[in-house]
This record gives C-alpha cells, structure tokens and sequence, in this order.
C-alpha cells in the first residue's frame, strides 16, 4: 500500500486471521465487525489474509462544504468507469440542512478484488479536496462457512428423504405410517429448498463487497463528533425553552397588565376619597 498505515491499521490483518481462525468452529454463519480505524489511509487488501469471508467496507469522509458535493460526484464516476460487471451505484443521496452544512453518501457494489484499490482511490480523492477520512471500516461475514454448513445440512436430509422414499415404496404400510411419512418428505424439500437458498445468498455475498461512503462538511454542527451532538442538544433545549416562555408570557402578560393597571385606578381613587374626606 502506498500510503503510510497507523499501527491500528496495520494490525488489521492479524486480527483477520485471528477472526477466521475463530470462526472455523461449528458456528455456520457469524457476522462481526473485524477493524474500525480513522485513518488517511484507506483499507487493506483483506481478501488475501481471509478467504471465504464476505466483507463489507466504510468510509466516513469531513471535507469543506463547498467540496462534498463534487467529491460525491468523483466517487460515483469513478465507479462508472470500472464497469457494471465491477462496480454498481446502489443508492446515494445529498443533502443540506442548513446553510454552511452538507451531508450524504453513496452505496455501491464492487467486485471484491476491485474494493481496495476503489479504497484508496476514493482516499486519494478526499485528500485532493482537503478533506480526510474521520472513519474507515471493514466488517465480515464468514459466507465460506456457513456454505459448508448447508451443504452438510442439506447432505443430512437428502439421506433422510431416501430412506423415507424407500420405505414409501413398500406395500406394507398402514394409511396412516404412509401419511405421517408423506407429510415428513414434504417437510424435508422444503428445508431442502431453504438450504438452496441460504447457499446462493452467500455465494452473491462472496461475489460483491458493498462499501458505503459517507460524507460529512466540516465544523461545529458538520463534524458529527460527541461535541457536536450535545452542542446540538443543548441548542434545542434552549430554543425549546425560549419557545415555551414566549408562549406562556403572551398568555399571561396581558392579564398582568390589566391587573396592573386596576390597582393604579383603585389606587387613585381611593386617594381622591381620602383627599374629599379631609377637605370636609
């Protein structure tokens, strides 16, 4: 890899291997996040160190605002250019919530041999655009494992349905033992067909990496950091807290005003009575 990797990265495929190594237990399929590391790098080549794993790849992007939308844009002919047989756009959006803010992202589907090197593309791109990569994640999924697994399965039934087929084939079969192992062989293609299905699912995973990019501006109310957020809550809490004085002050003003007011009458004429008292 081109670029200089922190040590968190750089252990990335020793935990990896440290992962499939686990996984290669009865469990059939467990998904778990592998590497989560800000980095100016992108992600390595995991495919490598990690046969049979099904990855999933994201990155979190801080650019200046006036650079995300362009940025977004370059990612998304980047993947053009590859091809629809290497990479597909599978969604992606754009937004502003305010001025001086804009955020959005960008799904895609890649050929897993082409998702490290669209990795470091996409980095280089950011970095081009002075921005830089707040967050970059790999996760797996051992599809290899869990194909192994059904096939066992399915293996295991299709015994099971011979030996059900076979003793369906003799005439010596009360109605009833014919109906219960009918019902059973009925049951069994189900499973069977089931067991198809999760095979072709995690073969399509080992076919695709899905890498989501996402994109955020810079500052206070764009970094999407813990200050951030409070300074969002505590700036809603006040508003809130404005809106409800407001509310309450215009329902009671009014009436304190009115009030004020009949105390000064009452006031005065009860001086003028004091005052017409005395002179008589």
């Amino acid at each position: 890899m081109r670029h200089r990797l922190n040590p968190t990265i750089a252990l990335l495929p020793l935990a990896l291997l440290a992962a499939c190594s686990q996984e290669k237990s009865d469990e059939a399929a467990a998904s778990a996040d592998i590497a989560s590391a800000p980095s100016d790098a992108a992600l390595p080549d995991v495919s490598a160190v990690a046969p049979g794993v099904a990855f999933r790849f994201a990155y979190a992007f801080t650019l200046p605002v006036e650079n995300v939308a362009d940025v977004q844009q370059r990612h998304a002919a980047a993947c053009g250019r590859l091809g629809l047989d290497r990479c597909r756009v599978t969604g992606m959006d754009y937004r502003q919530p305010s001025e001086g803010e804009a955020e959005g992202h960008l799904d895609l589907l890649l050929a897993p041999e082409a998702a490290p090197a669209f990795g470091r593309e996409a980095v280089d791109l950011v970095k081009a655009a002075e921005g830089k990569v707040a967050d970059a994640t790999v996760s797996g999924e051992d599809a290899g494992g869990a194909i192994d697994t059904s096939h066992q399965t399915s293996r295991a039934l299709k015994a099971e349905q011979a030996r059900i087929e076979a003793r369906l084939a003799t005439r010596s079969l009360t109605r009833e033992s014919r109906t219960e192992l009918e019902s059973r062989l009925t049951e069994l293609r189900r499973e069977l067909a089931s067991q198809g299905e999760t095979r072709r699912q995690a073969e399509k995973s080992l076919a695709t990496t899905p890498v989501r990019l996402t994109y955020a501006s810079e500052g206070l109310l764009g970094s999407g950091n813990a200050f951030t957020g409070a300074a969002k809550a505590s700036w809603a809490s006040l508003m809130t807290m404005l809106s409800f004085l407001l509310v309450i002050g215009g329902g009671i003003l009014p009436w304190a005003a009115l009030g004020l007011l009949g105390w000064f009458a009452w006031r005065g004429l009860r001086k003028s009575r004091h005052a017409s008292e005395a002179v008589n």
